[in-house]
């Protein structure tokens, strides 16, 4: 795969645009860490967490914690009622996103990863 193709995916992901998106834009000051940390938390629906963390990521490694707060919101709503295998197959979604970018350098990978696992949570969440 050529470097432009990859680039070119790469912003794709980034840039999170879909047609079932909520949010266009960041419903706070994007560059105010601690309003869209807030946001986050605050949201009243996992998806409605990972919407904001959507549209106001930094694309950085300071991407990590609040997907981390996604993801915790969203485990409290599927987590403790998982079966064996579903648990397994949600730890394999998450850990797949660690590797598809384990060897990557760069802290939009970092990102690319904690999104992606942010991502398996909302998905199981449903």
């Amino acid at each position: 795969m050529n470097r432009a193709m990859i680039l070119a995916c790469l912003m794709a992901i980034f840039v999170g645009v879909t047609s079932a998106q909520a949010l266009k834009k960041c419903p706070v000051n994007e560059f105010d860490g601690g309003a869209v940390t807030q946001a986050i938390e605050q949201a009243s629906t996992c998806k409605a967490s990972f919407d904001i963390l959507d549209v106001c990521r930094m694309g950085a490694s300071g991407d990590v914690p609040r997907a981390m707060i996604v993801i915790e919101k969203c485990e409290k709503v599927f987590l403790a009622n998982l079966k064996p295998d579903s648990k397994r197959t949600y730890e394999v979604a998450r850990q797949d996103c660690r590797r598809k970018y384990a060897k990557q350098e760069g802290t939009m990978y970092v990102s690319a990863a904690a999104i992606c696992e942010a991502q398996a949570a909302v998905r199981f969440a449903k």
